[in-house]
């Protein structure tokens, strides 16, 4: 069975276009428009800005271990000569 069917448009129900269609009459009517609430937000939903900005926070106030470290790894800034770079150089 193939999913390609015959669309029949009469039985597509658009909710949307009945919502506004609703609103548009209550308008007319002179009767004010429902105002629906919106969902409240669940409690463990975590803002990832918010995290950010924590976790800079916490980074600018903890003491620098972890950049000497970070500066230990890098070097002296020098990068390793290798054979082929002495070649070049006319040093090899």
């Amino acid at each position: 069975m193939s999913k390609a069917g015959h669309v029949r448009p009469e039985e597509f129900n658009d909710r949307y276009e009945d919502a506004v269609v609703e609103l548009i009459r209550t308008k007319q009517a002179g009767i004010p428009a429902k105002v629906t609430e919106l969902p409240s937000r669940p409690s463990n939903v975590v803002s990832i800005m918010d995290a950010l900005r924590k976790s800079v926070a916490a980074e600018e106030a903890a003491p620098s271990s972890a950049g000497k470290q970070h500066e230990a790894r890098r070097g002296s800034g020098r990068r390793a000569q290798t054979k082929g770079s002495l070649e070049d150089e006319g040093q090899g």
